[in-house]
């Protein structure tokens, strides 16, 4: 380099030396004190290269393994005396720290350790006695070249300098932290032992690390989130508990042991489709391939049309399909995508005379005034439609009350009416449905027209619909509770069936009273919504309606219990019960429902309600044979062990996370 550097005391030129290590996943570092030689000796999955350049002629040599790093130094070569003393003192001290454990068999993670020994590791001295070894082997004879390049190559590797001792402690005294010491009975651990994997802290046996570092922080985190959840959910569950009983510990419920052991086989999600099903199923999905449902009984093309409506394939080219002068009932529960010259073809191309039923949902986008005169019109001449007792639109919103009268000029037999969500109907209009078929009406919805006051339907409920048996005037927020009182004290004992579910205003306690208490024939009552009703409607409820077969009192959060179940065990004969979101719902009201409805019960709901335990839903279904339906959406306390313990076959549970809608 240069002019050259001086020589050394024993006359030879210096060379300097560099040196380059590339290593692979894991290192063993061990010091041999068999009396010849002392180094390190490197362990992995792939070789590394280390090569030495220094004077012309030079070999490389060839390590395994390695430490990952790329390290360089520059020292100056000592005499053979010097190389000679170093060995033998490396000699000596290698079986005392072999002896200390200060270097058996340390299996280190490269990538753990490659910042520490990547700094340190420095292979000084490997130029000089690989040259020897490559003067030897150049010489006379290969054999003789091949002993003297391995015994001076030896020689020279076992020779650590200060840097390469300063490396092995640094390297030692950093190990410790992140390697497995789980070697065999010779010191050094295999590639195949099954430990190499498996980080420790601090050199303890057996307990899993977690390294303190934002990956493994998250993921313990995850890991006990769900437990932590459960765990703290049960503890505000029984918190609540003993909160009820006066801060005592509530009272033991009754153990139930599932009918079938859930972990046996999972209780399948659905039961076998009928070839029924099979056969509408491939009909709905190649349902542009129809051409004709002539023949087909009115029953089979209702379902066929749910089917159609269930999977969004309504169009107006099948739409047609379904009418036609065949037919003795038009349904279509989704005529979304039908224009309203298609609607109006299809309705003046049905029989007269045949023409039973007609039901049009969500039919605001084809039905207008036009289209309904067009239509009376049509059968005017033939008499009207005078077997036609049926007529169900809902979401008809381009429909006034001029409309509804065209309809109702053409079915003077009307029994049944369902006007629902028709937002341009006014007391006009229901004034006119009590004239044109008052007189044989007995079922009406006007459900969820908001815009319909105590005036517009004070005077059609209360004076005409003599025969009017069913009413449903759901979502009607502008109803207040002194029609309501009007209604039942006008109609009495002929109402079977009324809802008044989300009639804010209407329900209280005063006007459920005087609805129990005059319509004493209810067999179907719907409260839903009654966010001001307590106790004295559901005493009013049990001390009344003694014929109810379907009750609802979903989201009436101020409903105690003991109230519930006193009205249960008044009210034998349901057969459909929902609770759902009432928060006082627990084991005893259970309890009592499976003692006094166990035969009839066929539909349950129970769902948001979180206060029951697991075992007392068990006992249930165990107290009502005949259960079919039951609705868990949000209680959170179901798990497998009732999903697929219960013993009802036929049952079917809606709403649990791991089971889904069967």
């Amino acid at each position: 380099r240069g002019g050259g550097e001086p020589p050394s005391a024993s006359g030879r030129p210096r060379r300097s030396t560099r040196a380059r290590v590339s290593y692979a996943d894991y290192t063993d570092l061990e010091v041999d004190g068999d009396g010849d030689r002392a180094g390190t000796r490197t362990r992995g999955s792939r070789r590394a290269n280390v090569k030495a350049t220094g004077a012309p002629g030079a070999r490389s040599t060839r390590a395994r393994g390695g430490v990952g790093a790329h390290a360089s130094d520059e020292a100056p070569a000592d005499t053979e005396a010097e190389f000679k003393a170093e060995a033998n003192a490396a000699t000596r001290t290698a079986p005392a720290a072999e002896q200390a454990g200060q270097a058996a068999a340390v299996t280190t993670t490269a990538r753990r350790t490659r910042r520490a020994v990547a700094s340190a590791m420095m292979a000084s001295n490997a130029g000089a006695p690989g040259d020897a070894g490559a003067s030897g082997e150049a010489g006379t004879g290969r054999g003789a070249g091949r002993s003297a390049g391995e015994a001076s190559g030896a020689a020279g590797a076992s020779a650590p300098t200060r840097g390469r001792r300063q490396a092995l402690n640094i390297a030692r005294s950093r190990a410790a932290h992140f390697a497995n010491y789980g070697g065999g009975s010779d010191g050094s651990g295999g590639d195949d032992d099954p430990a190499d994997g498996d980080l420790v802290d601090g050199g303890e046996q057996g307990a899993p690390h977690h390294w303190p570092g934002p990956w493994s922080t998250a993921m313990a985190i995850a890991a006990d989130q769900e437990a932590r959840k459960e765990a703290r959910e049960e503890e505000i569950r029984m918190d609540a508990r003993r909160a009820k009983f006066g801060g005592t510990e509530p009272p033991a419920t009754h153990r139930w042991t599932p009918a079938r052991t859930p972990a046996d086989r999972a209780r399948p999600r659905s039961c076998p489709r009928s070839l029924f099903d099979i056969s509408m199923g491939l009909l709905v999905k190649h349902a542009d391939c129809v051409v004709s449902l002539v023949g087909v009984p009115d029953s089979v093309r209702r379902r066929y049309a749910e089917a159609l409506a269930e999977r969004r394939k309504l169009s107006s080219e099948v739409f047609a399909l379904l009418g036609g002068a065949h037919t003795g009932e038009l349904v279509a529960p989704d005529c979304a995508q039908i224009e309203e010259a298609e609607l109006r073809e299809v309705l003046c191309a049905l029989d007269a005379d045949r023409l039973e039923c007609l039901e049009l949902q969500h039919c605001g986008r084809g039905l207008s005034d036009s289209v309904a005169a067009t239509f009376a019109s049509t059968y005017a001449a033939h008499g009207g439609l005078p077997l036609l007792h049926t007529v169900r639109l809902g979401g008809a919103y381009r429909m006034s009350d001029d409309g509804v009268a065209s309809l109702l000029s053409a079915a003077p037999r009307l029994r049944t009416l369902a006007l629902n969500a028709v937002c341009r109907l006014t007391g006009h209009g229901v004034d006119t449905i009590c004239a044109g078929v008052g007189e044989s009406l007995t079922s009406l919805d006007l459900s969820h027209s908001n815009q319909l006051k105590d005036a517009d339907v004070r005077g059609g409920l209360i004076d005409g619909l003599p025969a009017l048996e069913r009413l449903n005037l759901a979502g009607l927020e502008n109803l207040t509770a002194k029609l309501l009182m009007d209604i039942a004290v006008a109609k009495g004992t002929q109402l079977t069936s009324l809802d008044v579910s989300d009639c804010h205003a209407a329900l209280t306690d005063a006007a459920v009273a005087k609805v129990c208490s005059s319509c004493t024939n209810l067999e179907f009552l719907s409260l839903d919504g009654g966010e001001k009703l307590t106790d004295k409607s559901v005493r009013a409820v049990a001390s009344g309606c003694k014929r109810l077969q379907e009750l609802s009192l979903a989201r009436c959060r101020h409903m105690s219990a003991p109230a519930i179940c006193r009205a249960l065990g008044e009210l034998t004969d349901l057969r459909k019960l929902s609770l759902n979101a009432i928060p006082a719902v627990d084991d005893a009201t259970l309890q009592a429902l499976g003692n006094v409805c166990g035969a009839s019960l066929l539909s349950l709901d129970l769902s948001w309600c979180r206060e029951f335990s697991e075992d007392a839903l068990g006992l249930l279904t165990e107290a009502c044979p005949r259960l079919r339906r039951l609705a868990v959406w949000g209680c959170r306390q179901i798990t497998e062990r009732f999903v697929n313990g219960h013993g009802l076959e036929e049952l079917e549970v809606a709403g649990h996370h791991s089971f889904g809608l069967r």
